[in-house]
């Protein structure tokens, strides 16, 4: 995943917030709400979206240990009783932004492999729900941090996975304008063209070629 991996749920929060909130650059020791302070349902779920958010920023600067405590607190918040019951879709939804963004923060930290856990926990939730963009983009950035791993094979597997979920995605766009087509093939090239490579590191170069071929409209 490519960070940013705010979604929908995050946005849905922020536009519930009465006045406009512009956030400052925050210490690394600094948390932007105590989880007690929230008190309703409402009031936990904004509170979530801004975690989420003051995350995003410290990611953005490089204080990584600072938006694991934010999205930390921001997946207990989504995953509480009260909130799931006030909002059941949206919090589930948020839960994966969570996820997904303390595996990014564990990337950025070279810790690989709790990054690939979090990342798994985010996917299992897109595959619930059947979202099955996000599905594609957490499979392919799992088998590129196999790959950071040197663990050639799970990459090739989670990377043709993504390819798998991704073609059924084109092939509900073939009826669309040729330029729409094109930018959804420019937005998985690369993936492609790694899982093509490790193929033929593998001397699979037919199985390589005819990804590469997928490329073309």
């Amino acid at each position: 995943m490519r960070f940013s991996y705010l979604g929908w749920a995050t946005s849905l929060a922020l536009s519930l917030t009465v006045a406009p909130l512009t956030l400052p650059t925050i210490p690394t020791t600094q948390i932007f709400l105590p989880f007690a302070a929230a008190q309703t349902a409402v009031d936990q779920f904004q509170q979530a979206g801004l975690l989420i958010e003051q995350g995003n920023q410290q990611t953005r600067t490089s204080q990584y240990q600072a938006a694991i405590q934010s999205y930390q607190q921001a997946l207990e918040i989504y995953q509480s009783a009260d909130v799931r019951q006030a909002f059941s879709q949206e919090s589930r939804a948020g839960e994966a932004d969570a996820l997904g963004n303390l595996g990014v923060a564990h990337r950025s930290l070279s810790q690989y492999q709790r990054a690939i856990d979090y990342y798994q926990q985010a996917l299992s939730i897109h595959q619930e729900v059947g979202d099955r963009n996000s599905e594609g983009v957490l499979l392919a950035d799992i088998g590129r941090l196999y790959v950071a791993q040197n663990s050639p094979q799970s990459a090739i597997q989670q990377l043709q996975s993504s390819v798998e979920v991704r073609e059924s995605i084109r092939a509900e766009l073939r009826q669309l304008p040729p330029e729409t087509q094109q930018a959804f093939t420019d937005s998985v090239a690369n993936d492609y063209r790694l899982l093509a490579e490790l193929l033929r590191q593998q001397n699979r170069n037919q199985e390589a070629q005819a990804i590469l071929n997928l490329l073309e409209l």
